[in-house]
Order: C-alpha cells, then sequence, then structure tokens
C-alpha cells in the first residue's frame, strides 16, 4: 500500500482506517489513516499481522479508546518514520499492544504521541525502541523493552525502558 491517505468513521463499534488480519504482511509506505468515533478508533489495527510501516501517519481521534497503532494476537510490526497519535476519549494511546498481543515489534525514528500513554506494552511483546520521541502520557510496560535514544515531548532523554 502507497501513497494512500485512508479514514474510517462514525458511532459504529470499531473505526480502523487500516485493518491488517491473519498473518498479513502488508508493506505500508507514504500512507496517512485516521480512524474517528465510535468505541474504538485506530489509524492501524494490526491483528495476527506483521507489516512494515515505512512513513506512516496513524491516527486515533474523537472515540471512546483511541489508538494511533494498536497491535494483537501475535502482531510483529516493523516501523521506521511513523507518527502514531491519539487524542480525546476515554483513554489515547499512541502505540497499544492488546492484553492478548504478542510478538516482536520494532520501531525506529518515530514520534508515539497519547494523552494516557504514549506506549503501551504488554506481557509476550518485545519490543524495541530507537532514535524516537515518546510524547504525552507516561510509557506503561509489562512485557519486555528496550530503548535506546528516546526522549519525551521536552526532549529529555529516557532511559533503556522508556522511563
Amino acid at each position: 500500500m502507497t501513497n494512500v491517505k485512508a479514514s474510517a468513521s462514525g458511532g459504529g463499534t470499531d473505526n480502523f482506517a487500516i485493518y491488517n488480519l491473519d498473518s498479513s504482511s502488508p508493506v505500508v509506505n507514504n500512507v496517512t489513516a485516521i480512524g474517528s468515533g465510535g468505541a474504538n478508533a485506530a489509524g492501524v489495527a494490526n491483528n495476527g499481522s506483521s507489516p512494515t510501516m515505512t512513513n506512516l501517519t496513524a491516527t486515533g481521534t474523537d472515540g471512546m479508546i483511541n489508538v494511533g497503532i494498536g497491535n494483537s494476537h501475535s502482531s510483529s510490526p516493523t516501523m521506521f518514520n511513523v507518527v502514531a497519535s491519539a487524542s480525546g476519549g476515554t483513554a489515547s494511546i499512541g502505540l497499544y499492544h492488546h492484553a492478548t498481543a504478542s510478538g516482536t515489534v520494532k520501531v525506529d525514528h518515530s514520534v508515539m504521541s497519547g494523552s494516557t500513554n504514549a506506549i503501551y506494552n504488554s506481557a509476550g511483546v518485545s519490543l524495541f525502541v530507537a532514535n524516537t520521541k515518546l510524547d504525552g502520557g507516561p510509557v506503561s510496560n509489562t512485557g519486555t523493552i528496550k530503548c535506546i535514544g528516546t526522549y519525551d515531548g521536552n526532549y529529555n532523554a529516557l532511559d533503556g525502558t522508556c522511563q
């Protein structure tokens, strides 16, 4: 998927602009994905998939739970130059690994932003973050996390666990 703008909105349950499902491994390049409204809004939702995402802007907004990029069920995305942001609702999380998630996630030269959590990493997920800005809420981690060259919204350096 290259040079695409995708959006999903309305009052339904799930408004996911891009939904990668069941062992898919798409290459996503130069894409803007905006999910808004409903119970759950996400720019990108990965369910058992391993996409390679480059030059992606993923936004979740105006739903009850908003997520820039959400991963579940053995998803292992690789991200480079990605902006994942979320705003509004009862929870806003830039990069979210659902409680049923597992896999290995790699993030490089990106921005993760959400007022509840910049990143929420669940048990079972190995997350590697390099040269990335984590803005908004704190990083919540019960999985495995390794961070290098990460910093917060005030450009303060974060440690090896993104704290």
